[in-house]
């Protein structure tokens, strides 16, 4: 795990002197990484050859891993239904609303139970 916090640190300090921006221009909630810390995440677990998600979130130091999708109910992670695959997944779903021209309006995540009708009733 050591390894996994050295590497990650040398990532992100890197990103920082490359980057001058921190946040997209707008966010819906306050995100719990900065843009750069998680992709930062992501490089370093590509870095180490850790291809499963499952697996990253267990090696996580304990200060980060409680704090992603764990400290709201609405925010877990649960059981969805594929009708056009005809299986069930275990996740999140991820819902964006394009303009006519193809532009995304809007993009946001939800668990997998939330079906699509009812997250554009709430937006």
């Amino acid at each position: 795990m050591n390894n996994l916090n050295v590497n990650y640190e040398r990532i992100l300090e890197v990103l920082r002197k490359i980057s001058k921006e921190q946040l997209l221009a707008y966010q819906r909630r306050q995100p719990k990484l900065i843009d750069l810390e998680l992709i930062s995440l992501s490089l370093t677990a590509e870095f180490m050859g850790i291809d499963s998600e499952n697996d990253l979130f267990r090696k996580l130091p304990k200060k980060i891993a409680p704090r992603i999708c764990k400290e709201d109910v609405y925010a877990f992670p649960d059981k969805g239904f594929c009708a056009a695959q005809n299986s069930n997944f275990y996740g999140y779903k991820l819902h964006a609303v394009c303009s006519v021209n193809g532009v995304f309006q809007s993009i946001d995540l939800s668990p997998a139970s939330v079906h699509d009708i009812n997250y554009l009733k709430d937006i």
